[in-house]
């Protein structure tokens, strides 16, 4: 598809191209390294990074998961920890930005992918940086669990998008042999990243792949090509293989991979995920996609209207992508928000090419080849669409940098901070103990307590000890403390000074108990009558 009423010149288009990336950034990277380290698999994974960054070798086993008093073999696969790892290297093992950076990283080169795609198929850069704007300003998309954590999603999204998008190249030049095996050898390397990533979750777009080559009358012609048993045996090789090592060095991992990640989230239901078949749905039309869900019934209605066939064929493909993924995770009883998050850069897509028609229509009222004017008009446009849904975007991550609310309304015990105050202080503490109270055993389980706990006594040689029970201190220990827990349960036990306040937390030295009060007072009274 190419844009003769708005062309542009190459250094116009790494212009406008720059320009874009810059402003996709900011709320990707804004105060990435400023939300306290998320409890559950956030926090889990840092712990399996800072191992293998402090000591070479892969943790293979969680203390106390969920409080259960046995070990839990440390099933992820190692491709977001090998990148935690690198960073903290380079970082710090408690750098926050550390454990995040290949998720943002992955969504800035999602955002390039998108641009050189809608370049390379349709010779329309500005598709793609409309779609990269829809993208940058989905809700699910940029704001819990995927983009800005250390989650393992932002990366696995990069990799099924390069998967799907190369696929599609596969089969729209299967006939150039050339072409057919570098697409061929870049759908490979995008699957097993994205197994290495996420395992099973990578998979999730193969049926709409395999429908797609149905469609186009091309499977029996990819499984008589010998390119296609090299990239399945490739990718065995690489899988299987790594699989095959870790299993002989963790034995009854590959088992436990299965019990927990693979079958178990699909055939039953963890924690809080039993939801109706229809909960992606209502999600996405909720707060997940929004607004940009509306712009599919414009872009559905070019469909028929427009006669590029071009376009007419990624639409078919998208949407055999899309629909065969829903079906998928809607059958599955585990049902999270980010696991549908793999559809946004096709959704994305979709809803671009609807933009960039209106941007088009317009433009004829305009009809000036002058740069400034093309730049004015775009800038305007581009304000227009997109600067009401950036600023909520903005907003919102400003507001879940500052809330010790983050998720599910769930308040977080968070002690980096004060942890942090205390190691820098001329008149450092370094032997306490952490009081952090039990509620239950979902909602009090707190990994990142035991990943500052590890990192501080083997990093900057504290002696950090742990207490789940109120009236075990004694006067003089120092203890570290939720605020709230402070005041509604030691508070009820001991007098105390505190010596230190953070964010969320505060450090207390204990002045001595209730009960030795009251015992003074009884004696007091028993002595002067």
């Amino acid at each position: 598809m190419k844009t003769k009423e708005f062309n542009l010149s190459k250094t116009q288009k790494t212009l406008i191209i720059t320009l874009f990336l810059m402003i996709f950034s900011f709320p990707v990277f804004y105060k990435l390294n400023k939300i306290p380290l998320l409890r559950w698999d956030e926090s889990l994974y840092a712990q399996c990074a800072y191992e293998l960054a402090h000591t070479g070798k892969s943790l293979q086993k969680w203390d106390n998961y969920f409080f259960t008093d046995e070990p839990l073999y440390v099933s992820k696969p190692p491709m977001v920890i090998w990148l935690q790892a690198g960073f903290m290297k380079l970082l710090g093992y408690d750098s926050l930005l550390a454990v995040r950076l290949h998720s943002a990283i992955a969504a800035l080169l999602t955002l390039i992918l998108l641009v050189y795609f809608s370049w390379s198929e349709f010779r329309n850069i500005l598709w793609g940086l409309f779609s990269g704007f829809v993208l940058i300003t989905t809700h699910g998309y940029l704001y819990f669990h995927i983009v800005r954590s250390g989650d393992m999603d932002g990366l696995l999204i990069f990799f099924t998008t390069m998967m799907v998008l190369f696929f599609y190249k596969y089969v729209r030049y299967f006939d150039n042999k050339k072409e057919r095996n570098r697409n061929l050898a870049v759908v490979t390397f995008a699957l097993i990243g994205g197994v290495l990533t996420k395992t099973a979750a990578a998979f999730f777009f193969l049926p709409g792949l395999f429908i797609y080559a149905i469609y186009k009358k091309r499977l029996a012609g990819i499984l008589r090509l010998r390119s296609t048993y090299i990239a399945i045996a490739s990718f065995f090789m690489v899988i299987g293989g790594y699989y095959f090592i870790k299993n002989i060095s963790d034995p009854g991992i590959v088992q436990h991979l299965w019990e927990h990640d693979l079958g178990g989230r699909f055939f039953t239901t963890i924690h809080w995920a039993n939801h109706p078949w229809y909960f992606y749905i209502k999600y996405l039309f909720s707060s997940a996609h929004s607004p940009w869900i509306f712009f599919m019934p414009l872009s559905i209605l070019l469909f028929f209207l427009i006669k590029d066939k071009e376009i007419k064929e990624f639409f078919v493909f998208s949407f055999i992508c899309i629909i065969s993924y829903f079906i998928i995770i809607s059958s599955a009883n585990t049902k999270i928000t980010w696991y549908m998050a793999q559809i946004y850069p096709l959704s994305a897509l979709i809803a671009g090419i609807s933009i960039y028609f209106l941007f088009i229509e317009l433009y004829k009222a305009i009809d000036s080849n002058k740069f400034y004017i093309k730049i004015a008009y775009l800038l305007s446009f581009v304000l227009a669409i997109f600067l009401v849904t950036y600023y909520h975007r903005v907003k919102e991550i400003k507001n879940f940098v500052q809330t010790d609310t983050v998720h599910m309304g769930e308040t977080y015990d968070i002690y980096e901070d004060c942890l942090a105050k205390m190691r820098d202080s001329e008149n450092s503490i370094k032997t306490f103990t952490v009081y952090h109270e039990l509620s239950d055993s979902l909602m009090s389980w707190n990994p990142q307590l035991i990943f500052y706990r590890k990192l501080y006594n083997e990093i900057y040689g504290f002696n950090i000890g742990i207490s789940y029970v109120p009236d075990v201190f004694k006067k003089g220990d120092v203890v570290l403390s939720n605020k709230n827990s402070a005041k509604d349960v030691l508070e009820k036990y001991y007098d105390y000074d505190v010596i230190l306040t953070g964010r969320d937390s505060e450090f207390l030295k204990i002045e001595g108990t209730k009960n030795d009060d009251e015992e003074s007072e009884n004696s007091i009274v028993s002595t002067s009558n």
